[in-house]
């Protein structure tokens, strides 16, 4: 996990050691009993509920919100709607602006137009494979994915890089499945406030 890397290089680590309360939200790993978990759900019956009993917990008046990747793209869209007192939002390597993409131009059209249809695939399997989501991100990010392999090989006599390294790398590489819901959902307003 990015946040607890190892003793002495992790952010939870740090944060307690500097006094503050934390509570981590693991969705875990969907599996084919879980394909209608859609992205509100994560919102509202994840987020919004682990929120809430954070805050209750900690007897708290206001949160800080941290996201990661996509898990940051979900915690936006929380934030916009959330009732709970956010005192920060704080995002890492989130992508939040879909409007164009230069390798996906073709798809994304057609997803937003409505003309892209990969519900029955999605319902056949009701989960989209880590492997596809590894791999569909490696095509966004292509050639960028290779400078972390340039950097190991520029460091590679020093131990505790190479440590560090292989950490970050097999957190790099860890990549979850995506329910089949949450990957049909659209851009026509998915969230109703409850």
């Amino acid at each position: 996990m990015i946040l607890d890397l190892s003793p002495g290089n992790s952010l939870i680590e740090s944060f307690v050691n500097e006094g503050f309360d934390v509570y981590l939200l693991d969705f875990g790993s969907p599996g084919f009993e879980d394909g209608e978990i859609s992205i509100e759900d994560y919102i509202v019956d994840y987020i919004q509920k682990g929120v809430q009993r954070a805050l209750r917990h900690a007897g708290a008046s206001e949160i800080t919100v941290m996201g990661f990747c996509l898990g940051g793209t979900i915690a936006a869209i929380y934030a916009a709607i959330a009732d709970e007192p956010i005192k920060n939002l704080i995002l890492s390597v989130t992508p939040v602006d879909f409007s164009a993409s230069e390798f996906f131009d073709q798809w994304q059209k057609a997803l937003k137009e409505g003309t892209a249809d990969f519900d029955e695939t999605i319902d056949i399997y009701q989960t989209i494979p880590a492997s596809a989501v590894k791999y569909g991100i490696r095509l966004i990010t292509s050639p960028v994915y290779i400078s972390p392999y340039l950097s190991l090989l520029n460091q590679a006599d020093d131990e505790k890089y190479v440590q560090n390294w292989r950490r970050f790398n097999a957190w790099a590489n860890g990549h979850v499945p995506l329910s089949g819901a949450a990957a049909k959902t659209n851009n026509q307003g998915f969230i109703d406030k409850k």
